[in-house]
């Protein structure tokens, strides 16, 4: 029996990707023991950051055995909620989608290769197009896109379900006392409405309030001390390398540039000078920053419940605080606190967010589209004169590689520059702005541009041929599969090897190390990086959604995914165990949101390519049941959105340790300190500073 191109294409992009991840593997291997190890400083005001096991210090063997006993409950213990929530995810996904297999794709896949629906040496024979115009073998598809569709919804119920786990132990973080208040005049200084912001809590929540504290405005000492720390920490490398100049007998002074087309000078001199510019700064701002506000205040309650009480039901008039204007949210963890983005005016921010993301939108749509680069590698394969099953393999091999390498590095620098243009006040804030964004952009420009295509619509309003159409859509559909089971198949293989191997940060590291930094700087280069939960999270979810998409129209895909997310689950569970810092105060709060939105869109996405290809089918009654799918898909997307906040709030309690904790078994706060939200400069001022 003759395989037809679609065939060897799998082939051949298994074989080749399989090749190099196991080159990837065993280069990992090789440099392992010199690579991630814990690192100690006798320096007690030095925070050095691990992971949890140490990597080139532990057996290979004993390493494989961490990242396979260690269960959800160990990873959250160990690494905290974010990591529980991310490879808890990782696992209900797979046992999703070999439901699927087992279920599903065993079935559909035997169905569409016997069916008549396209000649031999097309590549369709493995999706849906085979089988269209045959309406008994299209029965198959209509159940099975019912099945996946509550295979769907039972997925985002298990993440519910694993969120709110009612498992965690019952320890409550500090901010969960906590109320952050904004919007009051920032004119006044701090010892004149602080007392004022107390009396009025005071009277309506009495003894639920234990004190406030009115941030300072302070800003630009901050940013000036901020600015001394990293001149001091250039002004240590460069006395370094003189010293070891000296050493050596050629007593040559560092020179750099400070910017570009400028004369070189003393480097020492410059950091000195800037050291001494940023101190006098950072004294004259002192002063004025006790003058006024920032706008931000944080109250801290008795108990976790008394602080939603307070966010809720803080009542706004129009009186001479002008506490109408105010606004309360869940106070951030002290840690996560942008302390030198609270004096931005956000409204303009916020304008300025909205122009920045739409130029880079229409930029990415206009020029930099993954479909311009396509289209320039099949103009330039189409060039040669090759087999038919080598230029399939070429035409969707490497235009793969590009997609992954356009969300890869691409779409992460710019969403990178564009988050840190929003100026937002908490890490946890810009960790879900980051995140929210990779999703939208990966899910539009990676997935939903390509697989529309330009020519579809542009056919459809200048021909208006539906017939044509009609005839030709489940080919695309089927081809536009075959298209994304390749790149899934390079996500696999390159992607997760790349990030097993971590070329770019091992390279970088030594590059550091190489240089003359102190002994205590080359500490700090060497700790453990923080794993990048926004990325990581938004990349997993746009592969899920392709998966689900194609799950009927082209069931391999199917097969492939489920490798997909089994090689990313054990190696990014190595990573977070073994690499990479995991900060375990994070709470990840606002992350569930995204995720069940996705999935929910995820499905809706599924739901609707099945059921355009069954309304575009010639039989009036699958006709009718695709119509009927695609309504009943969106009733029940704008339902659950609509009743997803009150189920998130649920959600968001559970995290913060409130609702799960009686209020018999809450551990009020003893007394108020404002300790524990005061300014870095203040602290410094006060000299409780513990850096």
């Amino acid at each position: 029996m003759i395989m037809h191109p679609g065939v060897y294409q799998l082939i051949y992009t298994v074989g080749a990707d399989f090749l190099i991840f196991m080159i990837y593997f065993t280069l990992f291997l090789i440099y392992r023991k010199f690579g991630k190890r814990h690192i100690h400083s006798e320096n007690p005001d030095l925070a050095i950051k691990n992971a949890v096991f140490s990597d080139s210090d532990t057996p290979f063997l004993e390493v494989v055995k961490h990242v396979w006993e260690t269960s959800l409950q160990d990873i959250y213990s160990r690494c905290g909620i974010e990591a529980y929530m991310y490879i808890g995810l990782h696992i209900q996904i797979i046992i999703v989608l070999l439901t699927m297999i087992a279920i599903g794709a065993t079935a559909l896949i035997p169905i569409y290769f016997q069916g008549n629906g396209v000649s031999e040496d097309n590549l369709n024979r493995e999706g849906i197009a085979n089988v269209m115009n045959d309406s008994y073998s299209m029965v198959a598809p209509i159940v099975y896109s019912i099945v996946f569709s509550f295979l769907g919804y039972g997925l985002v119920y298990i993440v519910i379900k694993t969120v709110s786990n009612k498992a965690f132990p019952a320890n409550i973080p500090i901010f969960s006392y906590a109320v952050e208040l904004r919007g009051f005049n920032r004119d006044i200084a701090p010892e004149i409405i602080q007392p004022k912001l107390l009396e009025k809590f005071k009277k309506e929540f009495e003894d639920d309030v234990l004190g406030v504290y009115v941030v300072p405005n302070y800003t630009e000492s901050y940013e000036a001390y901020l600015a001394i720390n990293e001149a001091k920490g250039q002004l240590r490398k460069y006395s370094l390398k003189l010293e070891k100049s000296i050493q050596k007998g050629k007593m040559k002074r560092p020179m750099i540039r400070p910017r570009f087309f400028r004369s070189k000078v003393d480097a020492i001199e410059y950091y000195s000078g800037k050291v001494e510019k940023y101190q006098i700064i950072y004294e004259n701002k002192l002063g004025e920053g006790k003058k006024g506000n920032t706008g931000y205040a944080y109250i801290m309650c008795r108990t976790p419940s008394a602080a939603e009480n307070v966010k809720k039901h803080f009542k706004r008039n129009i009186d001479d605080l002008n506490s109408i204007l105010w606004f309360a949210h869940t106070a951030p963890a002290p840690h996560e606190i942008k302390w030198e983005n609270m004096t931005y005016n956000h409204i303009l921010i916020r304008g300025k967010r909205i122009l920045l993301l739409a130029f880079f939108m229409l930029l990415f749509f206009v020029w930099v589209t993954p479909a311009g680069f396509l289209k320039f590698f099949s103009d330039l394969i189409s060039e040669f004169s090759v087999r038919s099953y080598f230029e399939s393999v070429f035409n969707q091999y490497l235009p793969t590689l590009l997609l992954i390498f356009y969300q890869q590095v691409i779409l992460y620098y710019s969403i990178n520059y564009i988050v840190s243009h929003e100026k937002r006040t908490s890490l946890a804030m810009e960790t879900v702005s980051r995140f929210e964004k990779y999703l939208i952009f990966m899910a539009f420009y990676v997935f939903i541009l390509q697989a529309i295509g330009l020519q579809t619509i542009m056919q459809i309003s200048i021909d208006g041929f539906w017939n044509k159409w009609r005839r030709d859509l489940p080919i695309a559909i089927t081809q536009t599969g075959q298209f994304f089971t390749v790149f899934i198949i390079h996500q696999t293989f390159i992607s997760n090897g790349l990030d097993l191997l971590r070329p770019v940060s091992v390279i970088m590291t030594k590059i550091k190390l190489s240089l003359p930094y102190s002994a205590e700087e080359k500490l700090l280069i060497q700790q453990a990086s923080p794993f990048d939960f926004a990325y990581e999270l938004a990349s997993t979810l746009n592969s899920l959604l392709i998966i689900l998409s194609y799950s009927v129209a082209y069931p391999i895909i199917l097969i492939f995914g489920v490798l997909y997310f089994y090689t990313r689950y054990l190696i990014h569970k190595y990573l977070i165990l073994c690499v990479y810092y995991v900060d375990k105060r994070s709470t990840g709060s606002k992350i569930p949101k995204a995720c069940i939105t996705s999935i929910l869109f995820s499905i809706f996405i599924f739901q609707g390519v099945t059921g355009l290809i069954f309304m575009i089918n010639e039989d009036l009654n699958i006709e009718l049941i695709g119509t009927i799918l695609i309504a009943f898909s969106l009733l029940i997307f704008v339902i659950l959105l609509w009743k997803l906040p009150s189920i998130l709030k649920k959600i968001h309690s559970w995290i913060n340790h409130i609702s799960r904790i009686s209020e018999e078994r809450e551990e009020p706060l003893l007394q108020f300190s404002e300790a524990v939200y005061m300014h870095p400069v203040e602290k410094i001022i006060n000299g409780r500073n513990s850096t």
